[in-house]
């Protein structure tokens, strides 16, 4: 019998159906730096899409938390800042759908 005070494994969820995307996703290994909690963090992407990205990171991080992503963010490999939000949480990192529709700005 379990007592209030034990502690219960996290189940990890993962989504086994077919994907239903908005837009095409590529893989990626570029450096990236974001801001999140008035703190800024260091990651790596792991896919992108004109939507949003998976950051490798670490941190303490909440769903809906407004972040600013800094980074290539476009294939033809200009880098651009980004906002957005946080929609998934992992123990690697960190989903993050853009909220704007366009780079904040071009930075190269």
């Amino acid at each position: 019998m379990n007592s209030p005070n034990s502690i219960r494994p996290q189940k990890t969820w993962r989504w086994r159906g077919p994907e239903n995307r908005a837009h095409t996703r590529w893989s990626c290994a570029e450096s990236t730096f974001f801001s999140a909690n008035q703190q800024l963090y260091d990651g790596k992407f792991k896919d992108m899409s004109a939507g949003g990205t998976f950051i490798q990171a670490r941190g303490r991080f909440q769903i809906g938390q407004p972040v600013i992503v800094a980074g290539v963010l476009a294939r033809d490999g200009t880098e651009q800042k980004r906002s957005g939000k946080i929609v998934r949480i992992e123990n690697n990192g960190i989903a993050v759908q853009f909220t704007d529709r366009q780079p904040m700005t071009t930075i190269r």
